[in-house]
Order: C-alpha cells, then structure tokens, then sequence
C-alpha cells in the first residue's frame, strides 16, 4: 500500500491502483487517522495485512471486492480465515466498552476510557487518563486539525487495549443496515 497525502487528507491505495500517489505522508499527518477511506478501501487494506503487507494480494484474503472500485460495500463479506478485519457492529462496542474484570453483573463502561464519568476532551502531558478527542461544549480537542495522533490519550485505553474509540473520526463497521 502507498499512502499519500493532500493538505486535508490521506489516502490508501494499492501500489497497482490507477492514479496512486507516490508522495509520502506529510508529517504532521503521519500518525493520525485516515479518512475519505470506502468500506471497500478498508477491506482491501484488511486483504494487504493479511498478506503480509509488501506487495501482498488486496483483492482476495480477509475480504473478496470482486473487483469492485466503488464505495458501495453491501455484498461484500468477511471471508472464513480472515486474520485482519473489518469489526462488526457488536464487536467495536464490545472492544470499546465491554470489561470482563469488572465484578457487577453489568460489566460495560460507560465510556470508552474504561470510565463511567464523562471524560475530558483535553489533551494533556502526561494523559491522566479518561480523555477522548470529541467535540465538547463550543471547542474541540485540537482547533488546528480536530484529529489527535494515534495513541495521543495514552491513558485512556479501552478495556481491550484500545485507543481512540470516543472521538477523532467515525469507524467502518461490517454490519449492514437497511438503506447504509
């Protein structure tokens, strides 16, 4: 995969993709997330860690596009054996809030901070923990880009070692809704 950059995005593309970029990533967006990604761009990236990155397969593997380039994603499918995916709807929420050590009956967090308390939105060094990056009253985390880098709340990891699941960009899902 190449990823390339503009001044307000990044985009994935298989290295054999017509029109791939061949810039690199500007820094300031090196480690922050990636939008103007399709659900068939994600299953593709998912098929390229599958294969072991490099120059590996993104047409076969986790997911099967068919060679479809649009956005529409509705007939694809996870694929048995598939190693990197795409979480479905009841897998993101349970990677986010779901805690197996919690001892009440009820073992999900509130927040995805491994918190019941509504985090801060305020990025701090060094993170004390449960805080997000999300729009909170007027202001957002960052004014200059409204994306954090990956991993900037450290401390504010979710039950399964997550990071980032409150706030940044909307995530892809694999679970298909009537009329999405």
């Amino acid at each position: 995969m190449r990823a390339g950059s503009s001044r307000h995005r990044i985009v994935i593309l298989p290295p054999h993709f017509p029109g791939a970029p061949h810039d690199a990533v500007d820094r300031d967006w090196a480690d922050r997330p990636v939008t103007h990604v399709s659900f068939l761009d994600a299953c593709r990236f998912c098929n390229w860690l599958h294969h072991g990155q490099g120059d590996g397969d993104t047409e076969t593997g986790a997911y099967t596009p068919a060679g479809d380039r649009g956005t529409d994603g509705r007939r694809v499918r996870r694929n048995p054996g598939a190693r990197f995916f795409i979480p479905t709807d009841d897998e993101w929420y349970k990677a986010a809030y779901f805690d197996p050590s919690i001892a009440a009956a009820n073992k999900y967090w509130s927040f995805a901070t491994r918190s019941n308390s509504t985090p801060s939105n305020q990025l701090l060094s060094p993170d004390p923990g449960n805080n997000a990056n999300f729009y909170r009253d007027g202001q957002y985390t960052l004014k200059s880009y409204l994306r954090t880098n990956v991993g900037d709340f450290e401390n504010s990891v979710g039950p399964w070692g997550t990071f980032d699941q409150m706030g940044n960009i909307g995530e892809w899902t694999d679970t298909v809704r009537s009329g999405s």
